[in-house]
């Protein structure tokens, strides 16, 4: 594997997932999210679909099961 092909996206958050994540009261459910978005940055979408359109979602098996909604633009 060469280490340069593996692809990088760059993460864009938006001001309410920001404060819905502060506002988030189970703090090691806010520990695996900031890891799954860190996981995507490094090229790992892991478990995710398509659901509809341009939307996709990340899937989190963790509580409740929570879901990262997103749209990608190329590496962004």
């Amino acid at each position: 594997i060469q280490l340069n092909t593996i692809p990088m996206f760059s993460v864009r958050l938006t001001s309410e997932f920001l404060e819905w994540l502060d506002a988030l009261k189970d703090k090691k459910a806010q520990i695996r999210v900031v890891a799954r978005l860190r996981l995507a940055e490094a090229g790992s979408l892991g478990d995710w679909r398509s659901v509809g359109g341009e939307v996709s979602e990340m899937r989190i098996d963790f509580g409740p099961g929570y879901r990262l909604y997103f749209h990608r633009r190329g590496t962004v």
